[in-house]
């Protein structure tokens, strides 16, 4: 697969989750600022879509849907 190609389907599945945890549930329980205060999205991928991953992170906890979600993530190459 081209290198752009992989760059956009990393891209795609990480939009993908990001869109399934805001359709979820909020815990009544939680603290913090914004409806998923508390909730962590983790990602663990390949160094390549770093870049793009931590931007898309940034604009998504500007949004309703991710104010006060966090990001755990952990990158390595492709042969980790």
């Amino acid at each position: 697969m081209p290198r752009p190609t992989r760059l956009l389907a990393a891209s795609t599945a990480l939009i993908g989750s990001i869109a399934l945890v805001a359709c979820g549930s909020t815990d009544a329980g939680l603290s913090g600022e914004g409806p998923n205060a508390g909730q962590t999205i983790n990602i663990v991928g390949f160094a390549v879509p770093e870049a793009a991953n931590k931007a898309i992170a940034e604009e998504f906890n500007k949004t309703e849907a991710g104010a006060g979600v966090e990001f755990s993530t952990s990158y390595g190459a492709s042969g980790d």
